[in-house]
């Protein structure tokens, strides 16, 4: 039998440990190391013994397969090697500093408002529909952190790495670009972190600073 992690949670293991990120209750959580080892297993393509399976499974973390169907190949992704501080300073213009502005007003009250899962929703919704084939050299990219960078004059922010990463992800789509934005997390202590990425550049932080999480979802 074939099984998925269900919708809404992201996974991964750092420090040693599975670390889970659900959408749906807003939470980052751990197992008991019995499930942990089990969920591991699974995760590296190994059999987990069947009551620790039975025990994923009723805690709502793995789904079974539909008859016939396939387990969803997990998508690609390309750790981060380049950060914001090895591209060049990009064009700055009134109307983009007014919208970034505004979108990183609108996304920090947003945030009180709704949940993950709902923000994934609109993020999917608002995505553009013909994917972006532009690539992590692409000027406008430049154009976008360079603005945001300055709009930290007035916003200074400390801990908003969501909200402002949600801000940037929106200016990008605005733009017909299609970035990603990714959720880490490390351990001891924890912590959890989020960034926008285009292949393997952070377009909105240092490099050193998000090698230090690993990635848990992709959006």
């Amino acid at each position: 039998m074939a099984y998925r992690l269900r919708d809404n949670l992201g996974a991964c293991v750092a420090g040693g440990r599975a670390v889970f990120l659900d959408l749906d209750a807003d939470r980052y959580f751990g197992l008991p190391a019995a499930a942990d080892k089990a969920f591991q297993q699974w995760l590296t393509g190994q059999d987990p013994e069947p009551e620790q399976l039975d025990v994923l499974v009723s805690r709502g973390l793995l789904l079974l397969c539909g008859q016939g169907s396939t387990p969803p190949s997990r998508a690609s992704f390309s750790l981060p090697a380049a950060g914001r501080e090895t591209r060049p300073k990009g064009r700055v213009t009134a109307i983009r500093f007014v919208h970034i502005f505004l979108a990183r007003l609108y996304w920090s009250f947003a945030l009180k408002l709704r949940s993950l899962a709902a923000i994934r929703r609109v993020l999917e919704a608002k995505r553009p529909k013909r994917e972006s084939s532009a690539g992590p050299h692409d000027p406008r990219y430049d154009d976008i952190a360079t603005s945001f960078e300055k709009t930290e004059a007035i916003m200074r922010t400390h801990d908003r790495c969501l909200s402002d990463s949600l801000a940037f992800l929106s200016i990008c789509y605005a733009s017909g670009l299609s970035p990603r934005l990714v959720f880490g997390v490390r351990t001891t202590p924890f912590a959890a972190h989020c960034w926008v990425q285009v292949d393997d550049l952070v377009l909105n932080d240092r490099l050193e600073h998000v090698r230090l999480f690993t990635p848990i979802l992709v959006i």
